[in-house]
């Protein structure tokens, strides 16, 4: 037998999503039944790395080294969420899970929460996406997936992720800028000038 693996957002929304499709046997880590696997994130399960991880200098905060502007943009698991990542990762290679959908919250962040794990989990299985508007069981009986992992959706992905790097460059140069620079005010805002030109 054969099976979708439903990845949600958090592990309330995947029990609702499970009890509608009929996935209620329960596992550690995600429920089973009716061709169904149904699992989930606990928020963003992928982060982006620190300026440290690119450059050992760079864990040191240091006027001189800003801009910082990845030429390849580095993730981390934390250590606390590293094991809910381990059982999705793991339910991904499994043999008998031919597809996945992607059934986070239908805006950007939930967008970027199942593209960060699919990424890092290395996983080339086709996926199609849950839209809902409400996690009411009525709602949830009309599921409707759509797109694939290269149809339409492959350009929401870029759109969101371009957005993800805009809010994190500020992230990383602005509070160094802040913290390296607060008794030059002068200073700080021509560092703040570069990041911001950069990102253009």
């Amino acid at each position: 037998m054969s099976y979708q693996l439903v990845i949600a957002e958090k592990p309330s929304v995947a029990r609702s999503i499970a009890g509608v499709i009929g996935a209620t046997e329960k596992h550690n880590g995600y429920l089973q039944g009716n061709g169904y696997l149904v699992s989930w994130c606990i928020g963003h399960l992928v982060s982006f790395a620190d300026a440290g991880r690119y450059d050992e200098r760079f864990k040191k905060w240091r006027y001189e080294d800003l801009p910082i502007l990845p030429e390849k943009w580095q993730y981390i698991i934390p250590d606390e969420k590293k094991q809910q990542f381990d059982i999705l990762r793991s339910l991904m290679e499994r043999p008998d899970v031919t597809g996945l959908v992607c059934a986070t919250d239908a805006g950007r962040e939930g967008e970027l929460i199942f593209r960060f794990v699919y990424q890092m989990a290395g996983c080339k299985k086709p996926f199609k996406r849950l839209w809902i508007s409400s996690m009411e069981d009525s709602v949830i009986k009309d599921i409707q997936f759509y797109g694939g992992c290269d149809g339409n959706l492959q350009g929401i992905c870029s759109l969101v992720r371009g957005m993800k790097v805009e809010d994190v460059l500020p992230k990383i140069e602005g509070i160094r800028c802040g913290m390296t620079t607060t008794s030059c005010p002068d200073q700080l805002a021509c560092a703040l000038r570069q990041v911001m030109a950069a990102k253009k």
